[in-house]
């Protein structure tokens, strides 16, 4: 970029008039057709370096013309030319004279062009033409005259624009941000970029910015403050910034340093403590304590505010405190008179602090000895005896000697230390004691007199803390008969009179012959019962009033076993449903209880698992909630410090999982207001929580359980009347209505207050109800019954109408695929389900037991004449299990999942295979179950090296056998493989040999 402009003006200077005249004479002289002089500049304002690339390049033409009217100056002709890094040379600005003669005033022109570049090295040079006009003095003609181009010498500029710094860093100042005496450093890093010197800014608390190092610093990248300490109590910011000649960077992130506030040191003066004499010339020690957190300069001593001395550090225990000790061994001055002793702390950041006041040493010569008599009781009784003590002490010399006094009366002296009498008084009254003492120069000094009161002996004051076993009560029932029975000594007390009393047996207290003086009774071999202790203080006046009274109980045996254990449910008459209360009769006889202990099995009371404790205290009731469902048992026992009782009474029932059993529309019942559902179920009571879903649209309800009607088991009466189930009347609203009729109905869930659920669905045709997605086969019983599972439940079908039997469906977890089996001895049902149980249903609908497997229940049962079911499952195991009660007799573990029902064969043997696996499994049932295993496979079974051994083959005779391991081939694989006469010989050689070679 680049701008330029033309000036032109007349020199009025002598010097050029002058000059000009000089000039034209030259070229008179010389005969010259020229008659004009010219001179060229070139300027460029900020050569030879430009930081910033903005500078004026100047050409400037003085020239000068006869004044006389010979010669005509006019304008001439300026070229400026510019070469950037040694290139080529291009112009720039350029001025032409005008085409007609004139004769101007100005004489000088001038071009100057304002330029913008970037970094680099750039020449100028000025290309110029001069244009004049000569007369003829004659003829007055004017001639146009061009002179010879002249060019410049170049004129050369650098520009070198710095790069504009970056942040720095301050990464110099005190640890913690924080300097104690307000001398520290701030230094920060170099940052990129061109610099040629730095701003640091201190900021005072929240005062303004000042710059405390700049420019005159150069390059200098720290600051200390060590001229000019910052005050304490203050904080201090800093900032700072590279700067070149052109620009500023940013400044760093603040770093604030805080000076705290430096408090003097405590000082305090130890010795003297108080005013005290002491003679001319004395060696006499003064000692102080100073603290302080900055640490202890100096401690300096001063008597009437005149230095006596700097003090010595010695051992804090001189000065009998924790904080520094200082010593200083003063002279005293040989003129008497007070001297104020003070001391002054300075801390090692110069604070300085003095003690509070001054205590004052008096030089003076001899005084009288000090005595004191150690403090007296003000009551003794005339039993008692003191020993009298005093203490004597003399500044300036020694005791001679210390006498004591009683009413005036001389005691004795002793002439060395311990002054010590014993007295004795003898008889009641008032006695004056004091002691006299004099020094080694016969001066005498006098105690102050203490008054004792002499009275009468009175009896001891009733022993205290009172303790059995060394604890006080209550006490803890004791177990073994031997304890010890102790209690606080009492002042004066020569003798214990210790007291028992046992409940039940003793009227009255009975004294407990012990030693004398002695503060306890071991007492053995007390038999079971209730005692009570006291005991009084006895001296030469008798003995004293007894103290409170200690009991406890020895036990030696447990007490009877409660009575009357019952379990109730939450709401009676209804199934347990996993909340119900137990309760049993309190033990009066004794040993009483100190609490109950009610435990509980799960499982039933022949369940392997242990009792556990449910409570341990005196009540006598207890209620459960949330149980899950099984069975559970129950038994209290009653505790003592010896032990609890034997087992009493237990109490076992089970806690149902809720089961919908159907779910009935009416629409005209007593105990229904309009149209509702009648659930029958079990184990369902009116804390149940019922919920209706429109199977079609999935519209919600949940009831109301006030709007529920309730009718419970019905255990009592005629053996017609008997009904193990509940019933519950839903009401309907017009929308459950409405979805009764469509297609898909109702579903019903309930759920338990322990979080149990079941549920059913329900029809509005409640003659055809349907059996959704049956996919298991039906059995039937040999009343004609017949067993079905469809969903999560088990059905059982009345024969001839189709109707669901009272009492039914039984709910399983999950979806029943396997069919029924029905037991011929007791009719009940044998079902598996995928959730993984295996369930006994009676042919009322209740379950008997349920077998938990690790898989799947795809495959049905199978039940031999041994009464063992046989249940394979998709864990890979197969399951022998008694049929009466759900006793695992025997597994085999198969290695992949089970999803056929096993086969009985005649000969004792039962076969079954896996999913992943053509092989056939033979295994010996009944009680040895897999220790009879006969054989696994016709790959890899040594029959089959037998076989080809003998290279058998069946005859006519085996044919029953050959039929037998087609038709057990067909049965055990789906889909059924391709028989080939290998395979059907080798079971057919496996079935005639009983598979014994």
């Amino acid at each position: 970029m680049q701008t330029h402009k033309i000036r032109h003006w007349r020199p009025k200077s002598f010097h050029h008039w002058l000059l000009g005249m000089v000039f034209l004479s030259c070229i008179a002289g010389a005969g010259s057709a020229s008659a004009q002089w010219a001179a060229t500049t070139l300027t460029i304002d900020d050569a030879p370096e430009s930081i910033d690339g903005e500078y004026t390049v100047t050409a400037t033409q003085e020239w000068s013309c006869d004044f006389m009217e010979i010669f005509l100056c006019h304008e001439n002709s300026i070229a400026l030319y510019e070469r950037a890094n040694g290139g080529d040379w291009h112009l720039i600005a350029s001025h032409e004279p005008s085409d007609r003669p004139d004769w101007p005033d100005e004489l000088i022109t001038e071009l100057s062009v304002a330029l913008k570049r970037d970094n680099g090295t750039y020449d100028y040079r000025v290309y110029s033409v001069i244009y004049w006009w000569n007369r003829d003095s004659f003829t007055g003609a004017v001639t146009w005259n061009i002179s010879d181009s002249e060019t410049s010498v170049p004129k050369t500029i650098i520009v070198n624009k710095p790069e504009k710094p970056k942040k720095p860093t301050i990464n110099t100042f005190p640890s913690n941000n924080r300097d104690v005496d307000g001398v520290y450093t701030i230094g920060w890093n170099k940052p990129s970029g061109d610099i040629t010197y730095y701003i640091l800014q201190e900021k005072k608390d929240s005062k303004g910015w000042n710059t405390v190092q700049g420019k005159s610093a150069g390059l200098t990248r720290s600051f200390t403050t060590s001229g000019s300490p910052r005050e304490d109590g203050h904080s201090y910011s800093y900032q700072v910034s590279a700067c070149n000649d052109r620009e500023c960077g940013d400044f760093s992130d603040v770093v604030v340093v805080h000076v705290p506030l430096n408090n003097p040191p405590t000082v305090e003066l130890h010795s003297p403590s108080k005013r005290v004499p002491a003679a001319p010339g004395e060696i006499f020690t003064l000692r102080a304590t100073a603290t302080d957190s900055n640490g202890i300069a100096e401690v300096v001593f001063y008597g009437n505010g005149n230095r006596l001395g700097e003090g010595r550090a010695v051992d804090k225990q001189e000065c009998i405190s924790t904080h520094n000790c200082y010593r200083y061994n003063w002279t005293t001055p040989a003129n008497e008179g007070p001297v104020t002793i003070t001391v002054k702390a300075k801390d090692t950041l110069g604070a300085v602090s003095g003690s509070a006041g001054g205590i004052i040493v008096d030089i003076e010569e001899n005084q009288p000895p000090l005595v004191l008599l150690q403090s007296l009781p003000g009551n003794i009784t005339d039993h008692d005896s003191l020993t009298l003590k005093a203490s004597a002490s003399d500044s300036d010399g020694s005791i001679a000697w210390v006498e004591f006094f009683e009413n005036g009366s001389s005691l004795g002296r002793l002439s060395s230390p311990p002054y010590e009498k014993t007295w004795s008084p003898g008889a009641a009254g008032n006695y004056d004691i004091h002691v006299e003492a004099a020094d080694n120069e016969d001066a005498l000094a006098s105690s102050q007199t203490q008054r004792v009161v002499v009275e009468a002996l009175q009896p001891p004051s009733p022993p205290t803390q009172l303790k059995i076993d060394d604890q006080l009560a209550p006490i803890p029932d004791n177990i073994t008969g031997f304890y010890t029975v102790s209690w606080n000594p009492v002042a004066g007390a020569d003798d214990y009179q210790l007291q028992q009393l046992q409940e039940g047996v003793d009227t009255q207290f009975k004294d407990i012959a012990t030693p004398d003086g002695v503060t306890s009774a071991y007492l053995p071999n007390q038999s079971q019962g209730h005692y009570r202790y006291r005991v009084a203080a006895c001296n030469a006046a008798g003995c004293g009033d007894f103290s409170g009274e200690i009991a406890l109980s020895v036990v030696l045996s447990a007490p009877q076993a409660p009575s009357g254990l019952s379990a109730v449910p939450a709401r009676a008459g209804y199934d347990f449903t996993g909340a119900h209360t137990l309760s049993w009769e309190s033990v009066t006889s004794e040993p009483k209880p100190k609490y109950y202990r009610l435990e509980e099995k799960t499982g039933g009371v022949d369940s392997p698992a242990e009792w556990q404790a449910l409570t341990n205290s005196l009540t006598t009731e207890l209620t459960l909630k949330d149980k899950a469902p099984g069975t559970y048992s129950y038994q209290v026992r009653a505790c003592n410090a010896f032990d609890c009782s034997a087992e009493g009474e237990v109490v076992t029932f089970n806690v149902q999982p809720p089961n919908l059993l159907t779910a009935d529309p009416v629409a005209d019942d007593a105990n229904c207001n309009g149209h509702c559902l009648k659930i029958q179920g079990t184990g369902i009571d009116p804390d149940s929580a019922f919920t209706l879903t429109d199977l079609q649209t999935g519209g919600r309800e949940l009831l109301s359980p006030a709007a529920i009607t309730w009718r419970p088991p019905v255990r009592v009466g005629a053996e017609e009347e008997l009904d193990p189930a509940t019933y519950a009347w839903l009401p309907l609203s017009v929308a459950m209505q409405n979805a009764l009729d469509n297609k898909e109905g109702v579903h019903v869930s309930v759920q338990n207050a322990n979080g149990e659920r079941a549920g059913i669905d329900a029809y509005g045709n409640e003659t055809v109800e349907r059996l959704s997605q049956i996919d298991s086969a039906p059995a039937v019983a040999v009343d004609g019954t017949i067993y079905v599972g469809s969903g999560n439940n088990v059905y059982a079908l009345n024969p001839e109408d189709g109707t669901v039997i009272s009492g039914w469906p039984y709910a399983t977890g999950d979806l029943v695929k396997a069919t029924p089996v029905v037991d011929s001895v007791n009719d009940n049902i044998y079902v598996g389900s995928l959730d993984d149980n295996l369930y006994a249903l009676t042919p009322l609908g209740l379950e008997q037991w349920r077998l938990k497997t690790g898989g799947d229940l795809v495959a049905s049962a199978v039940l031999d004449e041994n009464r063992i079911l046989y249940q394979g499952s998709m864990d890979g195991v197969l399951y022998a299990v008694q049929a009466q009660n759900g006793a695992i007799q025997w597994t085999y573990p198969a290695g992949a999942g089970i999803a056929e029902t096993p086969v009985l064969a005649g000969n004792g043997t039962l076969y079954f295979t896996t999913v992943d696996s053509s092989q056939v499994y033979a295994l010996g049932r009944g009680i040895l179950g897999p220790d009879q295993l006969a054989w696994e496979s016709s790959d890899d079974s040594l029959l089959k090296e037998k076989l080809e051994e003998l290279d058998w083959q069946p005859g006519e005779q085996h044919l029953p056998e050959y039929q037998t391991a087609a038709r057990l081939y067909r049965l055990l694989l789906q889909p059924p493989l391709n028989l080939s006469r290998d395979v059907l010989t080798f079971w057919t050689y496996a079935l005639v040999n009983r598979a014994s070679v």
